[in-house]
């Protein structure tokens, strides 16, 4: 065998055991109820209703149903919150309201890991 192939081979054998690694990893998450590494890093748009409602169709695609699950109440208490942030702002405020703030800006550039978390620390 000559000396490319061994290295290509040592290279390939590396990867396949970082991927092996990495999916016992993710099913050890799913099995805690946890989200997986590459189910946290998908990132929202907030830019826009309609980026929002893409990105959140694009994350979804790529999460089981317990990730859905786990990420839509996380998301649905993070909303409330944000609701109720706004709506003590602007009772606070002596401005005039002319138009109501973005619902989507505070998740622009979120990933669902970062979303989750939000979340817990918000409950505790």
């Amino acid at each position: 065998m000559r000396v490319w192939q061994q290295w290509c081979l040592l290279i390939l054998s590396v990867f396949l055991l970082a991927c092996s690694d990495q999916a016992g990893k993710d099913e050890k998450a799913l099995a805690a109820g946890e989200l997986r590494e590459s189910t946290k890093a998908l990132v929202l748009d907030g830019s826009s209703e309609e980026s929002f409602n893409a990105s959140l169709e694009e994350a979804s695609a790529h999460m089981t149903q317990m990730e859905r699950d786990i990420f839509s109440v996380a998301l649905l208490e993070l909303m409330l919150f944000e609701v109720n942030r706004l709506d003590s702002e602007l009772a606070k405020s002596d401005k005039e309201i002319t138009e109501l703030p973005s619902m989507y800006q505070p998740f622009d550039g979120l990933t669902v890991g970062e979303v989750v978390a939000r979340s817990e620390a918000i409950k505790r």
